[in-house]
C-alpha cells in the first residue's frame, strides 16, 4: 500500500482497489454506502428543484410521490428497462456467472438479469462492487471472456451505475423493492428500441392528454 493510497479518500462507488492517477480517492467497493450517497444526492436535487419550481412555475422535477404502477397480473413485468439499464444489469449478470465470483451463501440471482427485482439488483451490486479491481479488470480485458456490451473505458463505471439504477428505481421513483416489475430488453418483437423512442412516446402521450383537457 503506497503512502498516496493511504491518504486517498475512500470511494464506495468504485471497485475495491481501483484508483485513477489524477483523482485523490481509492475504491472501497461498498455498494450500500454508494447507494446511500446516490440517494442523498437525489433527495437534495429533488428539494432544490421543487424550491426552484415554486419560483418559476416549472414542473419537470422528480416527484416526491411514487410512480404509478400500471395494472397487470401478479409477477407480470410492468416496465421495460432498455439501453443503459440493460447494459449495466447485463454486466452484473455476466460477472455473477464467472467462476469463483459468488460469495458463499449468496442468495440472489445467479443468471443474467432479465426480470429482476430491485432487491436482486441491490444484492448483485454488493458482489459487483466488492470484486477486487485487479481480478475484475483481468477478466473484463480477456478477449475470450469479456462482456460483449462493456468496453475497457466503461468497466470502471459499472459499480456506480448499478447503484444509481437501484437508487433511482427505489427512492427516485418510489417503486417497491421486492416486486418483479421490470423486463430488461434490447428489442421488442425484433425491433430495436432506444431511450429516444420512449421520449417521443412520452411527449406524444403528454400532448394528447393536454388536448383532452
Amino acid at each position: 500500500v503506497t503512502a498516496r493510497s493511504r491518504r486517498a479518500a475512500p470511494n464506495p462507488c468504485s471497485y475495491y482497489g481501483y484508483s485513477e492517477a489524477e483523482e485523490a480517492w481509492r475504491g472501497t467497493g461498498e455498494a450500500s454506502a454508494c447507494e446511500a450517497a446516490v440517494v442523498a444526492v437525489l433527495e437534495d436535487e429533488r428539494r432544490t428543484c421543487a424550491s426552484d419550481a415554486a419560483k418559476t412555475a416549472a414542473s419537470e422535477c422528480l416527484s416526491a410521490s411514487p410512480v404509478a404502477v400500471p395494472a397487470g397480473g401478479k409477477g407480470e413485468p410492468r416496465f421495460f428497462l432498455i439501453s443503459g439499464y440493460m447494459y449495466v444489469t447485463d454486466f452484473a449478470g455476466w460477472l455473477l456467472k464467472q467462476p469463483g465470483v459468488l460469495p458463499e451463501g449468496f442468495q440472489g440471482q445467479e443468471r443474467p438479469f432479465e426480470r429482476p427485482t430491485i432487491q436482486e439488483l441491490r444484492e448483485a451490486a454488493a458482489v459487483l462492487c466488492a470484486e477486487p479491481w485487479a481480478s475484475l479488470n483481468a477478466l473484463a480485458s480477456d478477449p475470450a471472456r469479456k462482456h460483449k456490451f462493456t468496453g475497457a473505458k466503461k468497466v470502471p463505471h459499472r459499480c456506480f451505475e448499478l447503484n444509481y439504477i437501484v437508487a433511482l428505481l427505489s427512492v427516485g421513483y418510489g417503486l417497491p423493492a421486492e416486486e418483479r416489475l421490470f423486463h430488461i430488453v434490447d428489442d421488442i418483437d425484433g425491433g430495436e428500441i432506444e431511450w429516444t423512442l420512449g421520449a417521443f412516446l412520452h411527449g406524444l402521450n403528454s400532448a394528447v392528454a393536454r388536448q383532452e383537457l
